[in-house]
């Protein structure tokens, strides 16, 4: 008896230490902390955690030194379900979860899209010598200035840039704009006084809300922050230095602070960010209250769909903020273990904007990406049509060959568009009344017999690309070389397709302000192409009765 209450001490001992897990601290989790923790040797320890493995309460990590963790306390940490009792790694049991561990900029989501140039320019300006540029992080409130500011400091040490003892410090120039001066020896220092940038040993010291000074006090502090820049400092007091700001980049405030700091970023609105950024956003956010309430987490489609299609005046802030809120009303009035946000959780402001769809009620569990089933169906037909061209510039088929297979995969995704299509929406519905017009006249320009579904798939191809609303925007750009080459070949051997598909082009174009990228014009072209062959075979066939 007393054996089965010390193995129950033992799991309820995991149970808390997991709820509590920090990844990058351990040492709660050997068999040597739970022999202490509950007072029984490390032999008798290691047999009762071993017991509970293979029983199934508990999870081995084979790592130096073996880790004992509560299964079902880190699954809901991970929001994923753990197929295994024992891993050879930490790292081996994220991976299969879903998860990697992410290093600095890798952690913001849409760090290889909208945010993409924003990183390279704080990659630039923390690698640039000899002390790096200072930069001028322009955004409105919500749009994570504070955020890539600390992930810029965490590059700088992961690349080797700064020292091992560097360190972050943020200043809030808004509780001194009338007090420039002390503001100026907080962030310099004074005599023995280091001041920030002494404390921060080389770092980087973050002043948020610069244009809160009042023009002297600014133009001083950027002419001590040009001297760091250039090394004229006293040595040890130099710093790598980010401002932030939520003025307009257009107004004289920060174009009177960004005449003394060379590189100048503007961040984008969360109305401006991709779909799948913010899909990524909805779902991270409710994966982290998952974690933060030990529960089961997961959405609704239509209220996924109601909050990735919403603004918020915080931008991402806001939508935290709201996710936060909704799952707090959800825990409130929940009636099994699980953390669900449905539609009627949501704020009145976005439930009377819903358009309803007929897989609203579906649920999504926090930390997968089923979001995205749909959208990885589509870039896997997309990704057969460049591997069968890949396959022919090998010379491994025909051109005959790969242009049937290609055309068979456009037409599954016609047929896609037409009956299996819940992710629809009413943007590539109007851009079809645009475009429906445009394909009749080419119809009547070149003789030729494009159907609706023409027009539906080319509405659909140019508002994926005009607002990069899936996963297909950086698929897209990966394989934006392969398109260049498909289109240049069909171009060569059917000028006549190439000839309608410039026009509709230049039609599009003077129509929505937007040229068609090289995925479009390759699937417009296949589409002519395979409508000009199986006229020809026709009109052979007739010719030969």
């Amino acid at each position: 008896m007393a054996g089965v209450e010390t193995k129950g001490e033992i799991l309820s001992y995991l149970d808390k230490v997991t709820r509590e897990i920090d990844p990058p601290k351990t040492e709660s989790f050997t068999t040597t902390a739970v022999a202490s923790a509950c007072h029984v040797s490390r032999n008798l320890a290691s047999q009762y955690l071993n017991e509970l493995v293979r029983e199934g309460p508990a999870i081995k990590v084979g790592s130096r030194p073996v880790l004992f963790l509560h299964r079902r306390d880190l699954e809901r940490y991970l929001q994923a379900k753990l197929e295994k009792n024992e891993y050879s790694s930490m790292s081996e049991l994220l991976m299969l979860a879903g998860r990697r561990a992410s290093r600095d900029f890798e952690q913001a989501i849409g760090s290889d899209l909208s945010l993409g140039q924003c990183v390279e320019q704080l990659k630039s300006a923390m690698q640039y010598p000899p002390h790096g540029i200072p930069v001028l992080l322009v955004g409105d409130h919500g749009t994570g200035k504070e955020y890539l500011s600390r992930l810029t400091f965490e590059y700088g040490k992961n690349a080797g840039i700064l020292s091992k003892n560097a360190s972050y410090i943020s200043v809030d120039a808004s509780r001194h704009s009338n007090a420039g001066a002390s503001l100026e020896r907080l962030i310099f220092g004074e005599g023995k006084i280091p001041g920030s940038v002494g404390n921060s040993h080389g770092g980087v010291v973050y002043i948020r809300r610069f244009d809160h000074l009042d023009p002297v006090s600014r133009d001083a502090i950027l002419q001590r922050i040009r001297e760091c820049e250039t090394g004229a400092q006293e040595q040890g007091r130099t710093a790598r230095f980010i401002l932030g700001t939520s003025r307009d980049i257009d107004s004289d405030a920060v174009k009177a602070i960004a005449r003394s700091i060379p590189i100048v970023i503007r961040l984008p609105r969360l109305s401006e960010r991709t779909m799948e950024e913010r899909t990524l956003l909805v779902m991270d956010f409710l994966k982290k209250e998952g974690q933060r309430a030990a529960s089961d987490a997961a959405i609704s489609r239509g209220a996924l769909r109601a909050l990735v299609a919403s603004e918020f005046e915080d931008n991402v802030d806001g939508l935290r903020a709201c996710i936060t809120n909704c799952c707090a009303n959800s825990y409130l009035n929940r009636k099994d273990d699980r953390l669900v946000i449905q539609t009627y959780n949501l704020p009145p402001d976005i439930i009377s904007s819903l358009q309803t769809r007929v897989d609203d009620d579906q649920l999504i569990p926090g930390g997968t990406e089923d979001a995205f089933d749909s959208h990885r169906r589509v870039t896997g037909l997309f990704q057969q049509i460049v591997d069968a061209f890949h396959s022919f510039e090998d010379e491994k088929l025909s051109f005959d060959e790969f242009f049937s297979s290609a055309v068979a995969t456009l037409k599954a995704y016609e047929d896609y568009l037409d009956f299996d299509d819940q992710n629809a929406d009413e943007r590539s519905a109007s851009y079809e009344q645009v475009i429906g017009p445009i394909v009749d006249e080419v119809n009547e320009s070149y003789g030729l017999d494009l159907t609706r579904k023409t027009a539906r798939l080319l509405s659909h191809l140019v508002a994926s690309q005009l607002w990069a609303g899936t996963p297909l925007t950086s698929w897209r750009l990966h394989n934006r070389v392969a398109f260049k080459s498909l289109c240049a070949e069909l171009s060569r051997r059917y000028l006549v397709a190439s000839s309608a598909v410039s026009q509709i082009d230049s039609k599009v174009r003077l129509a929505l302000g937007a040229e068609m990228d090289d995925l479009v014009r390759a699937m417009l072209l296949l589409e002519i192409c395979h409508v000009l062959s199986s006229g020809t075979k026709r009109r052979e066939a007739l010719g030969k009765r």
